[in-house]
């Protein structure tokens, strides 16, 4: 039998201030960024909502080959590694045994 893969599981809220309705995700919005009940860090998101929506749209599984979908994901990934690095521990909370 295969080894087993322990999950755990990590909370990560990305909180802004203003209303709960009608926020659009953007770059020049600072969000606080917390995992389980550490303190809080600044977090930014290196696109605005349109394109964050489009480039979400290209990785659908109805459009196009996986191989087309390969550098949006990866661009994607290394994006979003740098906005939940920016959380404070964050990733010792991924990497440690919890």
């Amino acid at each position: 039998m295969a080894d087993r893969i322990n999950i755990r599981n990590v909370t990560v809220e990305l909180l802004r201030s203003g209303p709960s309705h009608n926020q659009l995700l953007s770059p020049l919005t600072l969000y606080l960024g917390i995992c389980d009940e550490a303190e809080a860090g600044i977090v930014t998101l290196p696109f605005e909502h349109a394109t964050f929506l489009r480039r979400i749209g290209v990785m659908r599984y109805e459009e196009g080959k996986a191989a087309d979908k390969l550098p949006e994901l990866r661009a994607m990934g290394i994006e979003m590694a740098k906005v939940l690095g920016a959380i404070p521990r964050l990733p010792g909370s991924l990497s440690g045994d919890g």
